[in-house]
């Protein structure tokens, strides 16, 4: 028994890093992708149509080097891999990855035109500054944002009538000095312009 696990520690400590191989065939599958696909390469590799196909061959790949490590080479770091790919795997197939947007943003539109849209952030931290806009008297303008999950800061004229429709599955809308925090919250309130 113990003959056998220091051969088995010998293997794993002197033998191929598997690892390493693992990592150029996932570059070979990923380069065979972005070549078939006629898409963009973050869309080709984490996109919905062809996303769980590469990712799923990464997932075999690494299972075949896990197991091929039990008996030869040194399966380290296979486990994580294998995780992470998983965990992707599932992430792909259920929500496009390629459309993700995540860090920070700052938006300032400085005509109607350009605010007649909705701002969107998957994570992080949004800032929409409409002060800059340019606007007559009456009139109205619709502008939209969302953050999936962190968090947005609006800024608006001093001198603009503003309706607020402000929604979180969970946390915190904070307009002006109204302040709500808990889950499913929706709040509207209209904040008249500065005198």
């Amino acid at each position: 028994e113990r003959r056998r696990q220091r051969r088995r520690e010998r293997r794993s400590t002197h033998g191929v890093r598997l690892l390493g191989i693992v990592g150029w065939a996932v570059v070979a599958a990923a380069a065979i992708t972005i070549g078939a696909a006629s898409a963009p390469p973050l869309e080709a590799l984490l996109g919905q149509s062809t996303g769980p196909v590469f990712l799923g061959s990464v997932v075999v790949m690494i299972g075949i080097a896990a197991v091929v490590g039990t008996w030869l080479g040194d399966p380290r770091g296979l486990l994580t891999a294998g995780t992470v790919a998983v965990v992707l795997l599932a992430a792909s197939a259920a929500v496009d990855l390629s459309n993700l947007h995540l860090g920070s943003q700052h938006w300032r539109p400085a005509s109607t035109s350009a605010a007649d849209r909705t701002y969107e952030l998957t994570g992080g931290r949004a800032r929409l500054d409409l002060t800059r806009m340019p606007l007559e008297p009456g009139q109205r303008v619709e502008v939209g944002a969302e953050v999936g999950f962190g968090e947005l800061t609006v800024l608006v004229p001093a001198d603009a009538r503003v309706q607020v429709r402000g929604r979180t599955s969970f946390g915190e809308i904070r307009v002006d000095e109204t302040v709500r925090w808990g889950t499913g919250l929706e709040l509207r309130r209209t904040l008249e312009p500065d005198e």
